[in-house]
């Protein structure tokens, strides 16, 4: 199982890569930028499916099961 933290990473660094601020992120996945620093900085213990999904959209990433 992927840990949320290896995904959040991948977002970290997708987001980046697009220089995308936190801000432009959060309001392009319709999460909260506090929610979104979280998630990067490993203070978020779990995130629901829709809205990591919404993230991971907004970056052009996708979950795969």
């Amino acid at each position: 199982m992927l840990p949320l933290s290896a995904i959040a990473e991948q977002i970290r660094a997708r987001r980046k890569a697009l220089g995308l601020s936190q801000s432009a992120l959060a309001q392009k996945a319709r999460v909260s930028r506090a929610t979104l620093d979280a998630l990067e900085n490993g203070r978020l213990g779990e995130l629901g499916y829709s809205r990591i999904t919404s993230i991971l959209a907004a970056v052009g990433l996708e979950l795969k099961l």
